[in-house]
């Protein structure tokens, strides 16, 4: 039974469009239960539902134990007191119900976003020769879920430079945080998902409660926002390439996003001295040398990245890069890193 639990509960990510994405989108491919997790083409909103989004959750009363008369004892605590359950009305369990699995404890006015009706069929009738499914996946035993929907082919700002535009939607059972609907893209060099542009605007952020009804995204508003955003996009890579940085200014840049911390007698500060001085190593080898980023040194472009390719390639162990990736992507790790550095770059203009 256990090892049941655990199959049905282990997280999948599938990744598609793989046919007009470079090498470094297949190296994010894994085999789960006998299947590639990659796709040529557009990821079929059947395996969506059927490999990833394959289960639902409901809300369950809680009950708490509350001594009593041993007339209406149904139960005994531990130190012998005769008890019976109560519900607790203010509060309800958010199960998993193919393996009850608890998600979290939330208030009885929370309203349930399942991942098939807030992230695929939200987005189904948007689904078409000019908008695919890039990827869909599931982090926290199935807490958080995932899509991102893309055009079927990349934009190049800047020769050499291919980024796509995607809409990223993402909800969570496990975390006390609202469906939402943002702008992100993915650059084809390296596979970064990135926040050129700012994320949130002109989308959608849902919260759950009762009071939060779903909007369907049109299918005219969906091209309209993923159009938009590749002007915007364009806009904002090229600014990038024509901001020129020195190697002074590249200095500084490191010196504030990635300091050295000083060197003291005792062993912890001296670990850390030598992680922080590994690091940046790593990301000067990035930026004068890797193909990834050397192709841009010398700009803003260029700077942005060899962080994001430290953070996303280099930073944290290979097992749970994957994952860990996403998770960033998920929350607002990656966002928050990447609109810092921007305004740090854009200063230099």
């Amino acid at each position: 039974m256990i090892t049941t639990r655990n199959a049905a509960e282990k997280d999948i990510i599938l990744y598609g469009n793989l046919e007009r994405k470079g090498p470094a989108s297949r190296g994010k491919v894994r085999v789960v239960n006998g299947r590639s997790t990659g796709y040529e083409g557009p990821i079929p909103v059947d395996d969506v539902l059927n490999r990833v989004f394959n289960f639902n959750v409901e809300a369950r009363l809680i009950a708490q134990l509350v001594p009593c008369d041993a007339a209406e004892a149904s139960e005994v605590d531990a130190s012998g007191r005769p008890c019976k359950w109560q519900v607790i009305p203010e509060k309800t369990a958010i199960v998993r119900t193919d393996t009850d699995k608890t998600y979290r404890v939330a208030g009885s006015q929370y309203e349930i976003h399942q991942y098939q009706e807030w992230l695929v069929r939200h987005f189904e009738n948007i689904i078409d020769s000019d908008l695919i499914i890039g990827s869909a996946g599931t982090l926290k035993r199935g807490g958080v879920a995932f899509i991102t929907v893309e055009l079927p082919d990349a934009i190049e700002p800047v020769q050499g430079f291919e980024v796509r535009p995607q809409i990223f939607a993402d909800t969570s059972h496990a975390l006390p945080r609202a469906t939402r609907y943002r702008r992100v893209s993915e650059v084809r060099v390296c596979a970064n998902g990135t926040f050129f542009v700012k994320p949130d605007a002109g989308l959608a952020k849902f919260r759950h409660n009762k009071q939060a009804p779903m909007r369907v995204l049109a299918a005219r508003d969906a091209l309209k926002i993923v159009f938009q955003m590749s002007d915007e996009l364009s806009q904002q890579v090229r600014e990038l390439s024509e901001i020129r940085i020195s190697d002074k200014e590249w200095e500084k840049l490191v010196d504030t996003f990635m300091p050295l911390p000083e060197l003291g007698n005792d062993e912890k500060s001296e670990r850390k001295h030598v992680q922080a001085a590994e690091a940046r190593g790593s990301l000067a080898q990035l930026y004068t040398a890797d193909s990834r980023v050397a192709p841009w040194r010398g700009s803003a472009l260029g700077v942005f990245q060899a962080f994001n390719t430290y953070y996303q390639h280099i930073e944290g162990k290979d097992a749970t890069r994957v994952h860990r990736n996403a998770r960033n992507l998920v929350g607002n790790k990656t966002a928050t890193r990447d609109q810092l550095l921007l305004n740090a770059l854009k200063e230099k203009s």
